[in-house]
């Protein structure tokens, strides 16, 4: 038996992303170090095993797998190892000069602020909860002193690990003598982040509340001045991702814009898609999990094109993989890249199947394409996504299919019409204004559906977060039944052509 080389690639890409998976940082360090000091002689014992067994084609695919497994949990080892800084000075009052190196995190009453520091002559990054006022942009330079906390988990999150995604190793909550020393960082990125706040004033000049805050959030992903209930509306109906700027959201949209444009021509609707992915990164202040999603949706856009199923799942897994080296904790603790993973997965596997049936159905002939490639699109993706949703926000939403077929298939056309009126807003109020009324009735039916559907008693459950065990037999039997279905699917066709 032997398995064609796709098979294996895909075999062997997928292991590497399981090894990372099954061996988390904060598990790795507290084993002993001599186990890691043995993986490299395993691996050279299944490198001989494999070179040795020529002629068996499984033994030589278990070594292979096997190999690359350890291969990722020394490597986890190795990443959390050498990328953590040792000696840090917790508990200590330092007195810093610091970079803002990504934009800050803006509520009511204080600014969370990314800063690159210098202390024992290293750069580390560093979070500071700086009041509200005055505000600081990306690029300040600023200088301040305060005791250096240590970060630690609370209630069912571990904090400790969403930071360390970020590089971000000690926190300091209550700086002093604050100064302003100069305006410094990418003058790409900081025009990037004008923009992105030009196009958020223009918004709320043009259209009322919560209409404006709504279409930030659509347009730029801002969710500070949403009211609470609804943002509370959103989650209980499983629409929160609609105004988040994800991966999971992100691979939705170019799916549906790609197949609604596609039957009027291939190569024109993969270029306007990358076109609209380009623009979207910079209209949402290209912030790393946005490039990373729009990275997995582009990829996934051009092995689409190339027309076999097995290069999309080798260029998305590629993808993943050198994202991973690059960052083993994104796998872990990143909620954004999971969920764009799994969706895109979702895309790959299960739209398809969602296609045929209705083709079967014959719905495709009741209903207009946008609105089947939305229903299809999302329910694959929600399919694949729904254990990594329930187990970091504890939420079931029982009628999120329902919500996100009433709402998605005007998602882009919102986006469209909001966006022009925006951007004219900009440069005349007038005219945004004017454009902002064509805006008004889309924005107003999404709004009014979900926070009707929120209401519906038993709409949401409660679960338990953080339950592992349960989303993985989930996925184990996902798995099972996609392999039984392309496999049978494969026999059939086999079959017809003898």
């Amino acid at each position: 038996m032997s398995l064609p080389r796709s098979k294996i690639t895909i075999s062997v890409l997928a292991t590497f992303l399981i090894g990372v998976v099954i061996s988390p940082i904060n598990v790795l360090e507290k084993l002993p170090k001599n186990i890691f000091y043995f993986l490299p002689i395993l691996c050279l014992a299944l490198v001989l095993i494999y070179f040795v067994y020529k002629q068996d084609k499984i033994v030589k695919f278990l070594a292979l797998v096997i190999m690359v497994l350890f291969i990722a949990i020394q490597y986890n080892y190795w990443f959390s190892k050498y990328k953590t800084p040792e000696n840090m000075p917790f508990g200590k009052k330092l007195e810093l000069v610091g970079n803002i190196i990504y934009e800050p995190v803006v509520s009511s009453k204080q600014q969370r602020i990314v800063f690159k520091v210098k202390t024992n002559d290293k750069n580390l990054n560093i979070l500071a909860i700086f009041p509200r006022y005055p505000a600081y942009k990306y690029g300040d330079s600023i200088s301040f002193s305060g005791v250096l906390g240590q970060p630690t988990n609370f209630n069912d999150f571990d904090y400790v690990s969403y930071l360390r995604k970020q590089q971000i190793y000690g926190i300091i909550e209550s700086p002093e003598n604050i100064k302003f020393i100069k305006s410094d960082g990418n003058l790409i990125i900081k025009y990037i982040y004008l923009l992105k706040d030009k196009m958020e004033f223009a918004m709320n000049a043009i259209l009322p509340e919560p209409l404006a805050s709504f279409l930030a959030g659509l347009l730029i992903g801002s969710r500070r001045q949403i009211p609470p209930d609804l943002m509370n509306a959103l989650s209980a109906t499983g629409t929160t991702h609609i105004i988040a700027i994800s991966g999971y959201n992100i691979s939705i949209l170019i799916k549906i814009f790609y197949d609604w444009l596609k039957k009027y021509s291939f190569n024109i609707s993969f270029w306007l898609t990358l076109i609209f992915i380009l623009f979207f990164v910079v209209l949402t202040g290209a912030s790393a999990s946005v490039v990373r999603a729009a990275i997995m949706g582009s990829i996934f856009l051009l092995a689409g094109k190339l027309g076999r199923k097995e290069y999309s799942i080798i260029a998305v897994l590629l993808a993943a993989v050198l994202m991973v080296l690059h960052n083993p904790l994104l796998l872990q603790a990143d909620v954004g890249f999971q969920l764009s993973f799994a969706a895109v997965m979702g895309l790959i596997y299960l739209q398809p199947i969602f296609h045929k049936l209705i083709k079967r159905w014959h719905f495709s002939n009741r209903v207009p394409s946008l609105v089947s490639e939305a229903l299809t699109a999302t329910l694959a993706a929600q399919i694949f996504t729904l254990p990594i949703l329930i187990s970091n926000f504890g939420t079931l939403s029982l009628v999120a299919p329902l919500a996100n077929i009433l709402v998605l298939p005007l998602v882009p056309l919102t986006m469209g019409i909001g966006f022009i009126a925006a951007f004219s807003g900009m440069f005349w109020l007038g005219l945004g204004r004017l454009l902002g009324y064509f805006a008004w009735l889309p924005l107003h039916y999404i709004i009014w559906v979900i926070e009707k559907l929120s209401k519906l008693p038993y709409g949401a459950l409660t679960v338990a977060k953080g339950n592992l065990i349960w989303m993985f037999l989930y996925y184990f039997i996902l798995v099972g039944l996609l392999l039984w279905y392309y496999l049978k699917s494969r026999s059939i066709k086999m079959y017809e052509q003898n």
